[in-house]
């Protein structure tokens, strides 16, 4: 057995991430693989974080960018009915009205 799980704890990575590496990984990593082994570790950590939604908002959303329900809520719809029976000065008015119905997600500090 290798020592896998002392190099984990010297480099404080988990014993999980060190049987996934050591065991599908550190073959093809040469005389580097303990640089490989960090670096990969970073990711680990990294795509952790973002599947327990540690990462704050998505950096696939850009700025001055909303996301919106599927499905329209009702106040979007009596919203649209609002435009629709007493019109909007023009289209972009009209899709500021829409847009700020959007309910609003709340942003983990």
């Amino acid at each position: 057995m290798d020592n896998r799980y002392e190099i984990a704890e010297q480099n404080g990575m988990s014993r999980e991430f060190a049987d996934w590496f050591f065991d599908n990984k550190k073959a093809g990593c040469g005389n580097v693989w303990l640089m490989m082994m960090a670096a990969m570790w970073e990711g680990w950590q990294g795509c952790a974080a973002m599947l327990q939604g540690d990462a704050g908002n998505s950096p696939v959303i850009p700025d001055g960018w909303v996301l919106v329900p599927v499905e329209p809520t009702m106040a979007m719809l009596d919203e649209f009915d609002s435009i629709i029976d007493y019109g909007a000065e023009d289209s972009k008015e009209a899709w500021s009205r829409l847009i700020a119905t959007v309910p609003q997600q709340e942003v983990k500090p």
